[in-house]
């Protein structure tokens, strides 16, 4: 699927579980991004997704934003 927003897009592969809320998606690693022609990641980095900044204290961040979700045309059902 294409995961995207105003800051990035990234391809990642889905799977749709009861262990996500309903109109959420969960990213917890990524690899490191590699970018095609068109500047899309095509090794699902999250990174791309969110605004860089840093926690209170230097704490680990753990960032949320707004995506939006397609599946890709060649995705077997």
């Amino acid at each position: 699927m294409r995961v995207f927003n105003a800051r990035g897009r990234t391809l990642i592969p889905a799977r749709v579980t009861d262990r996500v809320a309903p109109g959420a998606v969960s990213i917890k690693e990524g690899a490191w991004f590699a970018l095609d022609a068109d500047g899309q990641d095509t090794r699902g980095c999250s990174n791309l997704l969110t605004n860089d900044r840093s926690s209170p204290a230097g704490a680990t961040p753990f960032n949320s934003c707004f995506v939006d979700v397609e599946p890709l045309a060649s995705a077997a059902r």
